[in-house]
């Protein structure tokens, strides 16, 4: 058999695997690729799987054209599902300054045209990722599309769904592109919805959506925007019974609900345990960490990921290892729906201050490592590693290692524990990473506007001096346990 010896040579087959992804990386790859011979441009309309993935930026310009677009993308896919992105968003830079731009009559007529396309195509569409200039617009597209009653008979197919909200969402002037919308906010039923990811969005919506068939749930909330409500949070995770992992990254609030009766029902029920058979990823980073882990019940919990952003307040270290070990005894308690053995497989600590038992009391923190028999990954993150080092160089009363089953610990701190040379001889079954971050604080004077220099592109917004990144900023030092003791110092900024 003779080798090919051109691209023209290859079996369709082989050419329609390797245009598939290409479409990975460049959703108009369909497109240029028909352009470059005959040949191609046979195998791209003749293998639908290419045509799964469809990229709209919405403009005053491309209506009529995105309109074709939908109209190839769907007809040539045949049966396929589609995973779309939508970028409706009117936040324009004007000398670095990002302003708000109101939609023209030919921009909302292009916007119209394209939701109603997509409405005749809900069968087929499999994901949806909608970029909006605020929660108003991404609401009143989606409404658009999927409130019933349908133009078909077609059942809603989607299963997975982003919205991300433009930082500058409250520059944006809020557009109404349909009738008029109801004043609470709301969510459309999406019976085959199971990944949401919410991204400078709000969450009251979802208090009044149906998600029981929600398996991921990612919440994303800028710091400098209002909290969240911690009682929408809690009526999110009861009304989501099938959730496998759950993401916050949010402040939250521990306000009571309006209209709400302190003294009887409300308090009872915010009280009581969130019972999720299924969560299997648990990850927070909020100020509230109190405010959530003890509503919890997580029989099959496996991977935790704690980032307490108000970590350094005093007694916060008290606070999350009582949670946590109250956490761990109620996922140790008889449950019919356990997989497996149980227990936590990797568990990442930012901002959580390790403390150890004084003389021969043991401490929290010691009854949590020896409780955690299955764990196999362990980060910690800005904190003293020294405690976390000695818990698990010790040995139990049977003369048992302290998670036995660990084999990665990565530690990053700003000073590294003397304790580092005893621990590689006591527990070489363990791949250490170890990174020291620089502290600029140290010694000396250190030139703050040098080390900040970062040329802004044209048409970007410059940062003001708050919003820069800090603690990613100064040069570290890696070190690597299994490296023969090599250490690598590497200087510069580092996002």
């Amino acid at each position: 058999m003779e080798r090919p010896t051109s691209m023209n040579d290859l079996p369709p087959e082989l050419l329609g695997e390797i245009f598939y992804q290409c479409t990975t990386h460049s959703p108009d790859a369909p497109l240029l690729l028909s352009r470059v011979s005959r040949n191609f441009h046979q195998v791209v309309y003749s293998t639908p799987g290419i045509w799964y993935h469809l990229h709209l930026p919405i403009t005053e310009t491309t209506g009529v054209a995105c309109d074709r677009k939908v109209e190839l993308w769907f007809s040539v896919g045949g049966l396929c599902m589609v995973d779309i992105t939508l970028d409706v968003r009117r936040v324009s830079f004007d000398d670095g300054r990002a302003q708000s731009t109101s939609p023209s009559k030919e921009l909302l007529a292009a916007e119209l045209s394209v939701s109603g396309v997509l409405r005749r195509r809900v069968d087929r569409l499999r994901s949806l990722k909608l970029q909006a200039s605020s929660e108003m617009d991404a609401q009143s597209f989606l409404d658009a599309i999927f409130t019933l009653p349908l133009d078909t008979d077609a059942v809603v197919a989607l299963t997975s769904l982003t919205l991300q909200i433009s930082p500058d969402a409250r520059l944006a002037p809020i557009v109404n592109r349909g009738s008029s919308l109801p004043a609470q906010p709301h969510f459309p039923f999406l019976p085959k919805l199971t990944d949401l990811i919410l991204i400078n969005h709000g969450i009251a919506p979802l208090a009044t959506t149906h998600l029981i068939n929600l398996q991921t749930l990612s919440i994303t909330l800028p710091i400098r925007f209002p909290s969240l409500p911690l009682h929408i949070i809690l009526h999110i995770l009861r009304s989501t019974t099938s959730l496998v992992q759950f993401n916050l990254e949010a402040r939250v609030v521990d306000a009571p609900p309006p209209h709400s009766d302190h003294a009887t029902g409300d308090v009872e029920h915010n009280n009581t345990l969130i019972y999720l058979p299924h969560l299997t990823g648990l990850s927070l980073r909020t100020n509230s960490v109190s405010y959530i882990l003890p509503h919890l019940l997580l029989p099959n919990l496996t991977s935790l990921r704690i980032d307490d952003l108000d970590g350094r307040r005093i007694g916060s270290a008290e606070s999350v290892e009582n949670l946590l070990r109250k956490l761990l005894v109620r996922m140790d308690l008889p449950c019919p729906d356990r997989v497996g053995s149980g227990g936590l497989k990797t568990l990442e600590l930012v901002n959580v201050p390790i403390l150890r038992g004084a003389g021969e009391t043991e401490g929290v923190w010691d009854w949590c490592f020896r409780r955690m028999k299955s764990l196999v990954g362990l980060t910690v993150s800005n904190i003293d590693a020294s405690p976390v080092l000695d818990i698990l160089a010790s040995r139990n009363e049977e003369g048992e290692a302290i998670c036995p089953q660990l084999a990665n610990l990565s530690i990053t701190s700003s000073t590294p524990p003397l304790e580092i040379e005893m621990f590689r001889t006591q527990r070489p079954d363990i791949d250490l990473k170890f990174h020291v971050i620089a502290d600029p604080f140290g010694g000396g004077d250190f030139d703050f506007i040098s080390h900040y220099e970062n040329p802004t592109p044209a048409g970007a917004p410059s940062s003001p001096p708050s919003a820069l990144p800090f603690r990613g900023s100064f040069p570290y030092i890696s070190v690597h346990s299994r490296l023969d003791k090599e250490i690598t110092e590497q200087a510069g900024c580092a996002r």
